[in-house]
């Protein structure tokens, strides 16, 4: 059981490191339609909760949040 696991997460590491890796610039795939999306930069991904935590820029202030990988795209 443990050796599934153990591969299970390998697997999603693989899938999550296709998609998007630190530095990358994405931004939320629902904010896609809008003229202008709001661009981030993933700061960090956590591989386990399948996260990724991003900084960015909005009126001159640092903005950071966390957000589900399956939810961002490279812009």
């Amino acid at each position: 059981m443990a050796n599934n696991l153990l591969f299970c997460k390998i697997l999603i590491y693989i899938f999550i490191m296709k998609q998007i890796s630190e530095g990358d610039v994405v931004c939320l795939k629902s904010d896609l339609n809008n003229d202008f999306p709001q661009k981030m930069t993933v700061d960090d991904i956590d591989y386990e909760n399948g996260t990724c935590y991003c900084v960015w820029f909005y009126n001159g202030e640092v903005r950071k949040e966390t957000f589900s990988i399956q939810s961002l795209t490279r812009c």
